[in-house]
């Protein structure tokens, strides 16, 4: 299921109170045909809700995790790395 917004919305802030309803009903995928000032549509809640989403990234969910905590702290792989090799932790931040 799909609800189709056909009128014009503003893309800072109408988009996502619009999304936040939706989600709050555990409703259907979002797609804004007309964001302002945007040459682009925009889709949103593709997934609906968070049980949906576990489902669907049941078998990927922890390596995306280590992704995202790599992303948000790169040296923290090279800590536990330093850690595994050498036994020791001598990297601190």
């Amino acid at each position: 299921m799909l609800i189709r917004v056909k009128s014009e919305v503003d893309g800072d802030l109408e988009v996502a109170e619009i999304h936040r309803r939706i989600f709050d009903k555990k409703g259907p995928a979002i797609l804004f045909e007309k964001v302002k000032g945007s040459p682009f549509q925009a889709v949103s809640n593709i997934y609906g809700t968070y049980e949906r989403t576990d489902f669907l990234f049941r078998k990927t969910y922890d390596k995306i995790k280590k992704v995202i905590e790599l992303k948000a702290d790169p040296s923290r792989f090279f800590r536990s790395l330093a850690t595994q090799i050498f036994g020791c932790s001598f990297l601190q931040p």
